[in-house]
């Protein structure tokens, strides 16, 4: 098997996952979007944005998957593990700056709002 065409196909159905998991995550927050400002499509660009910052574990995933793929692989694992902390690194980094962060503060503020509503709800039946 050619290792390059091996990678892809591994990296495609990781993309392939995580696009579910995206879609699952959106619709399953459905309680959340009349709580964030831009409303049910705003809540969905979100949760893409904070998706993206996968982006760098993808590529160095993809690049991991080739390297093992191949016959000379022992003395890249070094390196290829670095390649994968870094690309963890660059993820927690991503997700602290513009526009990541304060996509990710819409989001915790809406499942924050959702969640008041239903307790107020609640207290407001017994």
């Amino acid at each position: 098997m050619n290792p390059v065409l091996g990678g892809i196909a591994l990296t495609l159905v990781s993309v392939s996952i995580l696009a579910i998991m995206t879609v699952v995550r959106w619709w399953l927050a459905r309680s959340h979007w009349d709580h964030h400002p831009a409303g049910r499509k705003g809540y969905l660009n979100d949760v893409i944005l904070m998706t993206a910052t996968f982006i760098p574990m993808i590529g160095a995933g993809l690049i991991f998957r080739i390297a093992l793929l191949s016959d000379r692989t022992t003395p890249l694992l070094p390196y290829l593990y670095g390649g994968l902390l870094a690309a963890f690194a660059v993820r927690v980094v991503l997700r602290r700056i513009h526009p990541f962060a304060p996509a990710n503060q819409r989001l915790t503020d809406s499942r924050l709002a959702a969640l008041a509503a239903k307790a107020s709800n609640s207290k407001k039946a017994d």
